[in-house]
């Protein structure tokens, strides 16, 4: 989805500026209130992107969806969801009783990042390259890579 807002993003820049160009040469003037929506547009869309939810707000729905998954008799997950601005490919519950939410907004090929809920403590490893860092609580985010 972000991908795709940029492609528009881009694509009205370009037709803003092809229109400028037109317009300067038929005129043979430049005004500074051309540059005055490109400029806002860019700053808005400049702030909104690298604004970065913040996990410690999100943290009572991201325990909820875990509970509601440790729940669930066998082996339970939910694909391609959102807890507020975080978007999720995968939440799922090992089979040592924790639950991982994969970030989509990270996409590595060989990789994935997120987060873990671990009421036992430290989430155990799984085969390839795993390491957690503790956030708070039973809350871990992790790195796992499969070189």
């Amino acid at each position: 989805m972000t991908i795709l807002a940029g492609l528009i993003l881009i694509t009205f820049g370009l037709a803003w500026l092809l229109e400028s160009v037109q317009f300067v040469r038929q005129r043979r003037s430049l005004t500074w209130r051309m540059a005055v929506w490109p400029l806002l547009v860019a700053a808005g869309a400049s702030i909104a992107v690298g604004i970065r939810p913040h996990f410690e707000d999100h943290r009572p729905e991201f325990e909820a969806i875990a509970q509601e998954l440790l729940d669930e008799s066998g082996s339970s997950e939910r694909q391609d969801f959102s807890i507020g601005r975080f978007a999720i490919a995968r939440a799922f519950e090992s089979r040592h009783g924790e639950v991982h939410f994969i970030d989509a907004r990270e996409p590595e090929i060989l990789a994935e990042v997120g987060w873990v809920y671990s009421p036992g403590g430290e989430p155990r490893g799984r085969y390839g390259n795993y390491s957690a860092e503790h956030i708070s609580g039973p809350w871990y985010r992790y790195t796992y890579t499969l070189a």
